[in-house]
C-alpha cells in the first residue's frame, strides 16, 4: 500500500467515496439525505485543500486536508468498508499529519463513536465545544458518556464489560436500624438500605419495585463504566440509583424500567465492543 496525492483520473473512483462519508454523517444526524456517485465527482473536483489517496492494486480510501491561515483541518477521511481494520485510515492520517507539519486539526460527530475510537487511539483529545440542536425526526441517539468515558486512556478497559439482572425484588428504605439482610447501607443523616424484599427493620420510609443489575469483576482502575451507563439511561428517561463496591458495580432501577434498562446497556455495550 502506498500513499499518494489524487490524480485527475482517480476522481471517477474518489467521488463516489466521498458521496457515501457525507451519505453517512448524514444518517448520523438524523437525516436521510443521500448523495449520488455523481454529486461526489462534482464535489471533489472543486474542493480545495490536498486529496490524499491510499493505493493497492486499487484506491483504498482517501482524505482530504485544507489549510487555513496556516492551520491544517482534515475535512475527511475515508476507507472503503472491506478494506477497514487494516491500517489503512491510521496510513492515511499519518500522511495527513506530515503535510500539516504536525498541526492537524479535525472535528467528530458525537454519535460517531468509531471514529471517536480511532482518532483518540491515534493520539488525539478533546480540544473545544460540541455543537448541540434538537434533531427533527429520527436520530441515532449520542450517549455522551461514552464520549466522556473516552477522554481517559484507562476508558478504554471498559470493552468486554457484562452485565447481569439480579433475581429477585429490592426495596429502598429508611431503618432505624440496619437489618439482617441487606444489599447495601448508606449512613448519613439517616440510614438508608437496600434489601431484597420488604426489609425486617421498623422503616420510616420505604420503596419496593426495583430491580438491581450487577456489573461484576471489575478492576478496581476501571474508568468511566458508571457515568457511560448513567448517561444511556439518562437519555432514555430512566431514572437510577448507583453503587459501586470492592469488584461490583450495581444500577438499581424501577421495575417498569427494566426492559428499557437493558436495552439501552445492550446497545452502549455493542457499540463500546465493536
Amino acid at each position: 500500500m502506498r500513499i499518494r496525492r489524487m490524480k485527475k483520473e482517480d476522481l471517477e473512483e474518489v467521488g463516489p467515496m466521498y458521496a457515501e462519508f457525507y451519505t453517512y454523517h448524514r444518517r448520523l444526524m438524523g437525516s436521510d439525505q443521500t448523495y449520488s456517485p455523481e454529486w461526489g465527482v462534482e464535489e471533489v473536483s472543486k474542493a480545495e485543500g490536498i486529496i490524499l489517496v491510499a493505493e493497492d492494486d486499487e484506491l483504498l480510501g482517501f482524505a482530504r486536508v485544507k489549510e487555513d491561515e496556516r492551520t491544517y483541518f482534515l475535512k475527511e477521511i475515508y476507507v472503503k468498508p472491506e478494506h477497514r481494520g487494516k491500517g489503512v485510515g491510521k496510513a492515511l492520517l499519518e500522511a495527513c499529519e506530515r503535510e500539516a507539519n504536525g498541526n492537524l486539526y479535525l472535528s467528530v460527530i458525537p454519535a460517531n463513536l468509531k471514529a471517536l475510537d480511532f482518532f483518540l487511539r491515534q493520539g488525539y483529545t478533546f480540544l473545544n465545544t460540541l455543537e448541540l440542536t434538537k434533531y427533527k425526526g429520527k436520530a441515532k441517539v449520542v450517549t455522551l458518556g461514552r464520549v466522556f468515558e473516552a477522554i481517559t486512556e484507562a476508558g478504554f478497559n471498559l470493552r468486554g464489560v457484562n452485565f447481569e439482572v439480579v433475581e429477585g425484588e429490592y426495596c429502598l428504605a429508611i431503618c432505624d436500624e440496619v437489618p439482617p439482610n441487606y444489599l447495601a447501607v448508606i449512613k448519613d443523616e439517616s440510614i438508608t438500605v437496600i434489601t431484597k424484599g420488604r426489609p425486617s427493620c421498623e422503616t420510616k420510609d420505604v420503596h419496593c419495585g426495583y430491580r438491581v443489575i450487577k456489573f461484576s469483576n471489575l478492576p478496581l482502575e476501571m474508568v468511566g463504566l458508571m457515568a457511560l451507563i448513567s448517561n444511556a439511561l439518562a437519555s432514555e428517561g430512566i431514572s437510577l440509583l448507583a453503587l459501586s463496591s470492592y469488584r461490583s458495580d450495581f444500577v438499581i432501577v424501577k421495575e417498569e424500567y427494566l426492559d428499557r434498562a437493558i436495552s439501552s446497556i445492550e446497545k452502549v455495550l455493542k457499540a463500546l465492543n465493536s
